[in-house]
């Protein structure tokens, strides 16, 4: 049985249980559910009969991209390399200018990239730079 199956199997009961008790806030209380998680439930189940209640699948979303290319990525390590005491914001500056390929990146995006390879503070980059000395 699947996680999906077993949320299916207990919304079902929590419908049948209230249509049994003939009390929605009772039937509410002994689940654990709130009555407007309740009634959105049983509008999805009135709508379109017990398949309602599957659990929806959550689709892309819009928002920012999801990563950076490869060759940005690689700009922007090769550059806090090169200038480990520069924080996000200068870096982002930088990146900014054509010789050095005119890349329009926020500050956040590259401290998060900064922080997944463990190249957050400038002590972790200067220690990457002694090591390779």
């Amino acid at each position: 049985m699947t996680l999906d199956d077993s949320v299916h199997g207990f919304r079902l009961r929590v419908m049948a249980r209230a249509q049994a008790l003939g009390n929605v806030s009772r039937a509410c209380r002994e689940a654990g559910i709130s009555r407007t998680l309740f009634y959105r439930w049983r509008q999805r189940y009135v709508a379109y009969g017990p398949d309602g209640l599957h659990p929806r699948r959550q689709g892309p979303r819009r928002g920012r991209p999801p990563a950076l290319s490869v060759q940005v990525e690689r700009a922007i390590l090769a550059l806090a390399l090169a200038w480990p005491t520069w924080g996000p914001a200068r870096l982002a500056a930088q990146l900014a200018r054509p010789e050095y390929g005119g890349w329009r990146v926020a500050p956040a995006t590259i401290y998060r990239l900064l922080r997944r390879r463990g190249l957050q503070t400038r002590w972790e980059r200067l220690a990457v730079l002694e090591v390779h000395s």
